[in-house]
């Protein structure tokens, strides 16, 4: 994902959980894939949908993706979270992430 990002672009995981903020740098978001896999160390990613919209100097995407996993603590956790994102000339200039907050495990800050 990191190799995808553009040189300007902003992620944003919204919500108020461990993982929420924006992040601009690859750095960052690099901090935030460890810190992402620190909480959870076994994760594992079902991409559900995906669509594609646009040309390849305007293009958006929106995902649906499953996350299964077990906390540091043991504990599981399932859920499932939408990301929107744009992309010109196949780098990525903007992703946000909506995760269901409802869903039992969630992420709590």
């Amino acid at each position: 994902m990191v190799k995808a990002l553009a040189p300007r672009f902003s992620y944003r995981f919204h919500g108020d959980s461990a993982l929420s903020g924006e992040r601009h740098t690859t750095q960052a978001v690099r901090q935030w894939w460890q810190r992402s896999f620190r909480l959870m160390p076994s994760a594992t990613f079902d991409v559900l949908d995906i669509v594609v919209s646009g040309n390849p100097w305007n293009t958006s995407i929106a995902t649906a993706v499953a996350v299964h996993g077990r906390f540091a603590d043991g504990s599981s956790y399932e859920n499932i979270f939408n990301q929107f994102m744009h992309m010109k000339w196949g780098r990525v200039t903007e992703i946000r992430t909506l995760e269901n907050v409802t869903s039992q495990g969630c992420l709590a800050s």
